[in-house]
């Protein structure tokens, strides 16, 4: 089962993780190189590049305001990381869907919307 890595440790970053659920995170990305190396709540925060060693076990969401949003994923376009969600489109798809429950987003979810 796909993990979820976010990109982003602020405001959005933090909320993401509440609701994807902290079991379904496998890592904080961060461009802030102070907080790189660690922790956000017990999940590391890698620098960007380190997506690329993990983008086969998991889904990138981009966790951030629409401007730095779309910086976010210009930037993981030219290190070679093309599949990225945003946390609204995501958030906004599953309460659009009602779906019922969230311990099988990885999976079910994810698979329902294509990109697993």
């Amino acid at each position: 089962m796909k993990k979820i890595i976010i990109f982003g440790t602020g405001r959005y970053g933090c909320e993401a993780k509440e609701f994807f659920g902290k079991e379904n995170i496998l890592f904080f990305v961060d461009n802030n190189k102070e907080i790189q190396g660690k922790q956000v709540d017990g999940i590391e925060v890698m620098a960007p590049e380190k997506i690329k060693d993990s983008i086969d076990d998991a889904v990138v969401v981009l966790a951030a305001s629409d401007f730095y949003t779309e910086q976010m994923r210009y930037q993981l376009l030219d290190d070679g990381v093309e599949q990225t969600l945003s946390y609204f489109f995501v958030k906004s798809y599953i309460r659009e869907k009602k779906y019922p429950y969230m311990s099988s987003f990885p999976s079910v979810i994810l698979r329902r919307m294509c990109i697993v």
